[in-house]
């Protein structure tokens, strides 16, 4: 019963384009009677059986054209689907955010972070260490995420060029023993800071398939600020593979996380 399905639905959902379809399938019967005419056929089939012939002739015709309408449309589903995955991609959103150094401190007695190269202007001096806690999320077809770049907008609009550190190791020194990771509380509840779960470098080798997610944390640093402005825009954007990028914008509000 399942088999004809689809030609029950084609028969309902659009009655205009059934109509059209049987016209044209009876029209059929036009070039079957000139093939039998000019092969000597004709007179091979009794008068009487001739509107039995070119009827069935019309009916497989109709048939057909609904099976190539049906095969036509699933094609056109399949290049939509295909349209619709590479035009999506990476998106990403703030879950959580803090200054490093305020938030993490308390919490942990010390945090260490080694820093062998950075990701934006190449130079760190003395200045702002932001953490954020971002989800990424794929629509798209699989990729990893590289190109990474960040920078501040003061409430003025003066723009200050950012780096993202490369993170060699981040954790508690209040017990050297365990070197236990810091932990904060988020919306998706306590959330951990390991090295494995740091974005720049975690994305960059290892591909978010479509349709999955991934949550992790990274460092920017603006050169010259001392703490964070109410107001400030934070903007982070990183590419995909096909070159499509990605841009994270989190304003600097109360409440600051």
């Amino acid at each position: 019963m399942d088999k004809i399905d689809w030609l029950k639905d084609a028969f309902l959902q659009n009655w205009a384009t059934t109509a059209i379809t049987a016209i044209l399938a009876v029209c059929f019967a036009v070039p079957a009677r000139w093939l039998l005419h000019a092969f000597g056929k004709e007179d091979g089939i009794k008068p009487e059986r001739r509107k039995y012939f070119y009827g069935a002739v019309s009916v497989l015709a109709f048939v057909s054209l609904l099976m190539l309408q049906h095969f036509n449309k699933l094609l056109e589903d399949i290049r939509h689907g295909t349209t619709q995955m590479q035009k999506g991609g990476l998106q990403a959103s703030v879950i959580w955010a803090s200054v490093a150094s305020n938030k993490l401190q308390p919490a942990t007695n010390l945090l260490q972070v080694g820093t062998i190269s950075s990701v934006g202007s190449g130079h760190i001096a003395n200045g702002l260490d932001m953490l954020f806690i971002v989800r990424v999320a794929n629509s798209g077809q699989q990729s990893t995420a590289w190109g990474w770049k960040a920078y501040g907008i003061l409430p003025g609009g003066k723009r200050i060029e950012g780096s993202i550190p490369s993170i060699a190791a981040i954790f508690d020194t209040s017990d050297p023993k365990t070197n236990q990771t810091s932990v904060v509380p988020t919306v998706i509840g306590p959330y951990s800071f390991t090295m494995d779960k740091n974005l720049p470098q975690s994305l960059s080798a290892s591909p978010l398939t479509t349709g999955s997610g991934t949550i992790g944390w990274l460092i920017m640093h603006l050169n010259g600020l001392n703490t964070p402005e109410t107001g400030m825009h934070f903007v982070i954007t990183f590419d995909d593979v096909y070159g499509h990028q990605t841009k994270i914008e989190h304003v600097w509000e109360p409440p600051f996380n």
